[in-house]
């Protein structure tokens, strides 16, 4: 057809003979971006082995179809007109060849155009085509912006990230290739995850852009973000990384941008400000994200999609289009509660910056409490469980809460807790059914000095009421919708605290029915009658003191989340001092009972990080730092001018702890501490204030006394009350009172303080008069050992003991060396480094360390007792491996891994481990070392610690929802145990572990989970597969693709998913699934080399399938009380044990004719009934009913053997009993007659 010739203008026809004949082929055509020189070249050689379809080559049309398709409103074609081969292009070209291809292709390009007809595209298509085209232009123009600019906010000062232009000059730091690619890889999938939020927050706005307006507005953010990452050095230090700082900062960098019309002006600073906001709620989901940290991410998060994907789900969205200002606002609030809120600050310490302050999210512990009754709090709860309930929990019971709690317990933590919780909408299930409401936080600290905000002015402490639509919080709060927390009632003057009982009643009477309150106080202020709340109808929650278990996480988790902020080469080191701090605690009853308190427990954390040896041994040391911390200091750092100089404080608590120790009081009425008050003020001249108002400043605010009755005051820790009593006494130099009270066991710990905080002289004299009146007892006697124990505390605490004083009390001391119970080992303890010379010189003689001595050594610590260590482990057995392990716990981890371990003379060292912290140190154990992991509940942090590790054998109990990817990461563990596991969601195509043989699944997949057994692929080498309990699962025929698995066993089958699976393998030979769900033996019948098969009390009913089991010798279908048919096993003559027990569906003919079937069981190993007509509802058979039903497959030993055992009920001349019904394998010795008595003789 030569149409096309015709339609053409006569000025470009003419001249011309006629249409060139053009020959048009649709064919592959290879283009890329290097020049192919000919035949011979490198990328021509590739093209024909792997592409040798295509029919020709260039380096253009690439180029040009990836610009195509980043712009919507395009439809691109290529047209290519041949000019020449690979070869002689120079001859081609000089014989016109260029000019007739492009005639020929300029021809079908203009006919192409012709039949192209203008599209009317609909609003469908065009949402398709942005979905498809324009969302690749989108996210590929943006990604490298954004990640540059992110980047640049968490590193401040680092302008090379900002003026970097693209990806190779942003990761020129990384030499290596490799390690270029993967970070670009992990890079690329952040901001693609972002970008993808972005984008389906803004569908609507971006769909309904004109194709040349969205190109406008891609064009215009890729510039902002530009702009933004050279402005945005530092602004993530300075802001905290929260949505209003840096979504804002995005948006006034677009709107800066003066390269734009005002069309997209809108568009724009919208877009820029959703890039800020989901950016930032990312750099909280990887606070690490910095160039510096990217080689250790992409390792530790090899999915950052996903991790991503988790936080901005839950991040409010703008979602459907046209949304008033209001909701609009509310989004953007809530975004800022979850970005403003979700960190947690440590006030009253002197500590580096990067752990000064950490993330909520991450730091948050779950605390107990106390569940009181409905009323104004002034009565405490009653009949609570003593180790209370879980603070969710509690909170749940209903919706205005009175939550009170001492200093430190916690308090302002949860509060937060609760307001970033509801912003990301996940809350924990107890709490759910307050997701909805909007919270807002007021810290009464901020309203000291100023008016208590008005209803209008609730958000403003997060959000400020710059864009707030009017009266949109008294429209929250009118609907109910909103959790109002109040933080500080104790913190408020006395003169105020009426209006603040006003205030708070007003809320109350202007919400809705449905709104929460939760309001914060110590309970010293509920007791003022300005806080009488009557009326008010709150329900009373007190937050207990901690436990183990909260103590433990609290220590790990702050560890955990402080580590985030430490260069990449401290933090397993810093999780594993946190661990060590545990141990610490827990090893003394005086820090333990401090750091029940979350702050204590938190300040003994820095405290254990500000000093480079760790937390300070000495307990005065401890004791002085904390006190100087809660002593105004913490005010202070919150805002709050205290009343009282420290000086003051310090001077008013020395006294008062001082008359409470000489009168042997735990507490004293409030009228006889403001007496001690008036006495101490006559010498501090500048106190200001009567005794009762100063009582009532100390009680508020020093943290350190409180009122736990109407008219009663104590110390917050008894603790607390001995060493500022030790201080006062030493200030005024009462040196003899102390001596005096020697045998006084409430001055114990008193004098031990008072040696560690005295001068040398002072605390030399003090170890003199001690030693002076141990002397003078008995040998043996109990004051004589009472003396001995407290010389030994005065030691460990002292910090310069005189020679000849050291010598007498080490005389002392050494009949403690053996201890002879827990009591006097702690008393070695309590030694400190002054105990090792007097266990090496017992241990010398000895030779070994028994294991109580090695505990001992360890929880001394120090340089000089890991000397120790390591001198024993060069000579120990195997039989001080577990000590030694357990001794771990107490050093530093891999020097201990490298100097003590590592001296263990073994060949082959069966070393178990119980101390998760000390995983990421196994590889510098020796080869030799086989590490067994024994773990019982990991922590949250075990997967990352487990990852890195060297395993042999681990056995775990998991925790719910347990993430498993770092299973397939650790090499060379062989053996793998599993306890109440839920979750084994492993790809093989991400990683394999090659080594792992043996894997026991117990309690496992028992709730709405399944273990899809294509997981089990990625351990390609497993041998044995054992599960205990009646575990979920499903798609068994994935374990015919495991070539080594040779052993599954499983007690209990009944939860299996069967479908059509059938399992093919070649290396099965040993296989029990009782309990199974099946009607035959199909699901094993591909295993062709399986030899035991164990399918008691299942349901089948045949034993199809197993005919396709050649190699099967052994078969127990004990109790399968539905099988009916046995033909299928008939022809199986390798089959010499059969367990048929319980069977009593079986007709008689199956039983008679399987001598038959099965002449390979001897005669003494032949199958017997004994039939029940209870039972079965069939009448007994007799030997006749047999021999009929057998006919001739019976001979006449069989015969004789069936009638020994199937003797006729009515020849029986005695009562018959009811022998177990079924078919049982073994000899006639071993069935019983139904008289109950065995044959006489062998003949029987």
């Amino acid at each position: 057809d030569r149409t096309w010739w015709r339609r053409l203008p006569r000025e470009l026809t003419a001249g011309l003979a006629g249409p060139p004949d053009v020959r048009v082929l649709i064919e592959p055509v290879a283009s890329g971006g290097k020049v192919i020189a000919g035949s011979g070249a490198p990328s021509a050689a590739l093209i024909r082995r792997h592409y040798s379809q295509a029919v020709a080559v260039n380096q253009e049309d690439l180029g040009v179809v990836l610009v195509g398709l980043t712009r919507p409103d395009l439809r691109v074609a290529m047209v290519r007109g041949i000019s020449d081969l690979l070869d002689g292009k120079a001859a081609a070209d000089a014989g016109g060849s260029q000019r007739m291809a492009a005639e020929r292709a300029a021809a079908f390009a203009f006919e192409l155009l012709h039949l192209a007809e203008p599209e009317d595209v609909s609003s469908g298509d065009a949402a398709e085509s942005w979905t498809a085209a324009g969302r690749r232009r989108f996210e590929a123009s943006l990604t490298f912006p954004l990640v540059r600019a992110l980047l640049a906010v968490r590193s401040p000062g680092s302008s090379a990230i900002a003026t970097a232009l693209n990806w190779d000059q942003l990761l020129v730091a990384h030499a290596d290739r490799g390690a270029r690619r993967r970070a670009r890889h992990f890079l690329v999938e952040v901001g693609e995850t972002v970008i993808a939020y972005v984008v389906e927050n803004q569908r609507h706005l971006i769909q309904a852009m004109p194709p040349a307006l969205l190109a406008s507005v891609v064009d215009g953010l890729a510039g902002t973000l530009h702009r933004a990452a050279l402005t945005a050095l530092g602004i993530g230090h300075r802001a905290g990384v929260r949505a209003d700082a840096l979504a804002v900062h995005f948006a006034e960098a677009g709107a800066a941008w003066s390269d734009l019309d005002e069309g997209p002006a809108y568009p724009l600073r919208t877009l820029a400000a959703e890039l800020g906001a989901y950016g930032s709620e990312a750099l909280l989901a990887l606070p690490q994200l910095t160039m510096e940290n990217l080689p250790r991410l992409w390792d530790e998060v090899p999915r950052p999609g996903a991790v991503l994907g988790a936080a901005l789900g839950r991040f409010p969205g703008h979602g459907r289009p046209g949304r008033s200002p209001a909701d609009a606002y509310t989004t953007d609030y809530l975004r800022n509660v979850a970005q403003a809120l979700d960190e947690i600050s440590m006030f009253g310490i002197d500590l580096a910056p990067e752990v000064r302050r950490y993330s909520l999210t991450t730091g948050y512990v779950s605390l107990r409490a106390r569940d009181g009754a409905p009323g104004d709090g002034r009565s405490a709860a009653v009949g609570a469980p003593p180790g209370g309930t879980p603070v969710e929990v509690a909170l749940a019971s209903a919706n205005r809460i009175l939550l009170t709690g001492e200093a430190g317990f916690g308090k302002t933590t949860l509060l937060q807790w609760i307001a970033v919780s509801l912003a990301r909408n996940s809350m924990p299930p107890p709490l759910q059914k307050w997701h909805g409401r909007v919270p807002f936080l007021i810290r009464l600290r901020a309203y000291r000095e100023v008016a208590l905000p008005t209803v209008d002015e609730l958000a403003a402490e997060i959000a400020g009421q710059a864009r707030q639509p009017p009266s949109w919080c008294r429209a929250r709060l009118g609907s109910g919708a909103v959790a109002v927390l109040v933080d500080g009632l104790d913190e408020m003057p006395a003169e105020k605290r009426p209006e603040v009982r006003r205030w708070l009643a007003d809320l109350i009477a202007q919400s809705g029915t449905s709104a929460v309150f939760v309001v914060a106080s110590r309970p010293i202020a509920l007791r003022d009658e300005a806080y009488h709340l009557a009326g008010l109808e709150f329900h009373r929650v007190e937050v207990a003191p901690m436990g183990d278990a909260e103590m433990s996480r609290l220590v790990t988790d702050w560890h955990t989340a402080t580590a985030e902020r430490l260069p990449p080469a401290e933090r397993s080191a810093h999780v594993a001092r946190g661990e060590l701090l545990f141990r610490t605690l827990t090893n003394s009853w005086q820090l333990r009972d401090l750091a029940s308190s979350p702050l204590l427990c938190a300040v003994l954390c820095a405290l254990n990080y500000a000093s480079p040896g760790g937390l300070p041994h000495r307990r005065v040391d401890v004791y002085e730092r904390a006190l100087a911390m809660m002593l105004g200091r913490r005010d202070r750092d919150r805002g709050v001018a205290p009343l009282l100089t420290d000086d003051e404080q310090w001077t008013l608590l020395q006294y008062i702890a001082q008359r409470f120790l000489h009168a042997g009081l735990s507490e004293a009425s409030r009228q006889s501490t403001e007496r001690m008050i008036a006495t101490v003020a006559r010498s501090l001249p500048n106190l200001a204030g009567d005794p009762a108002s100063i009582l009532v400043e100390l009680l508020e605010r020093s943290g350190v006394i409180r009122a736990p009755a109407a008219d009663t005051i104590d110390f917050v820790h008894r603790s607390f009350l001995e060493y500022l009593a030790a201080r006062s006494l030493l200030d005024e130099g009462r040196i003899e009172d102390l001596l005096t009270h020697v045998w006084s066991v409430d001055w114990a710990d008193v004098i031990t303080l008072a040696v560690g905080s005295a001068r040398s002289s002072d605390a030399l004299r003090l170890m003199r008069g001690i030693l002076d009146q141990v002397d003078r007892e008995p040998p043996g006697s109990a004051r004589h050992r009472q003396g001995r124990d407290l010389l030994a505390r005065c030691v460990s605490a002292s910090t310069r003991v005189d020679i000849d004083v050291h010598e007498k009390v080490m005389d002392l001391l050494a009949a403690l060396i053996p201890p002879a119970d827990r009591a006097e080992a702690d008393a070695v303890v309590a030694l400190g480094q002054a105990a090792l010379p007097l266990l090496n010189r017992h241990l010398s003689a000895a030779g070994t360390y028994p294991a109580t001595f090695i505990d001992i050594i360890a929880r001394i610590g120090g340089d000089r007792a890991m000397g120790m260590l390591r001198e024993h482990a060069a000579r120990c057995t195997a039989e001080s491996h577990d000590a030694l392990s357990d001794a771990w716990s107490h050093f530093d981890p891999a020097r201990y891994a490298t100097q003590v371990l590592a001296a263990i003379p073994q060949q082959t060292v069966w070393f178990p481990l119980f101390d998760v912290s000390r995983l990421p140190f196994t590889p510098l154990l020796p080869e030799r070392f086989e590490v067994d992991v024994f773990v019982a509940v990991p922590g949250h942090t075990f997967p990352a610690l487990a990852a890195g590790a060297r395993i042999q054998t681990i056995e775990l109990v998991a925790r719910d929802a347990m993430a498993m990817d770092w299973l397939v990461q650790i090499r060379g563990l062989t053996e793998a145990t599993f306890h109440r596991l839920n979750r084994l969601e492993l790809d093989p195509r991400t990683g394999r572990n090659e080594d792992l043989r043996g894997l026991m699944l117990v309690d496992c997949f028992t709730g709405e989970a399944f273990l899809d057994c294509r997981s089990l692929l990625c351990f390609p080498a497993l041998e044995e597969l054992i599960v205990q309990g009646p575990a979920r699962i499903r798609n068994l025929h994935f374990l015919g693709r495991l070539p080594a698995l040779r052993v599954l066993l499983m007690d209990d089958a009944s939860a299996v998913e069967i479908g059509t699976s059938v399992i093919e393998s070649a290396s099965l030979r040993d296989v029990a699934l009782p309990r199974l769900p099946a009607q035959d033996l199909t699901l094993v019948s591909g295993c062709d080399n399986l030899a035991l098969l164990d399918v008691r009390e299942s349901a089948i009913t045949s034993m199809d399938g197993a005919a396709d089991l050649p190699e099967l010798y052994h078969l127990r279908a004990t109790d399968c009380t539905s099988l009916e048919d046995l033909t299928a096993i008939a022809d199986l003559g390798t089959l010499t044990e059969l367990d048929l027990r319980g069977c009593g569906a079986l007709p008689i003919e199956a039983r008679a004719h399987l001598y038959g079937w099965l002449p390979g069981l001897d005669l003494d190993e032949r199958l017997s009934l004994a039939p029940d007509d209870d039972v079965l509802g069939l009448r007994p058979a007799t030997m006749d009913d047999i021999a009929e039903a057998a006919g001739d497959a019976v001979d006449g030993d069989m015969r004789d053997a069936l009638f020994e055992v199937f003797v006729p009920v009515e020849d029986q001349d005695v009562s018959p009993v009811k022998p177990r019904d079924g078919w049982i394998v073994g000899s006639l010795e071993q069935i019983h007659l139904p008289s109950e008595e065995s044959p006489d003789d062998e003949d029987d």
